[in-house]
């Protein structure tokens, strides 16, 4: 089975002790990109301190902010509030 998009947490995971995005990681996202995976920044963060984040790398997916609260588009910079998504 082909993996078609990745979802990645950002603190501890995509970013280190430094808020920094590791070499490897860098160009770990750049090989899916490459192979056609879709990946997705998916964090509790807020969507100002995401976007700096999703932009360095060159993504043009939706961010998930605020623990899935917010879904924010990257390309219509629309954001979808996710208030009552798991009661429908």
């Amino acid at each position: 089975m082909k993996v078609r998009a990745i979802f990645i947490d950002m603190d501890g995971t995509l970013l280190n002790a430094s808020n920094k995005i590791s070499h490897r990681n860098r160009e770990a996202i750049y090989r899916l990109i490459n192979q056609g995976v879709k990946v997705f920044l998916a964090t509790g963060r807020h969507y100002d301190v995401t976007a700096p984040y999703h932009k360095d790398i060159g993504l043009c997916t939706p961010m998930i902010c605020l623990n899935g609260a917010v879904i924010h588009d990257a390309i219509t910079r629309k954001s979808d509030a996710n208030e009552n998504r798991s009661s429908q």
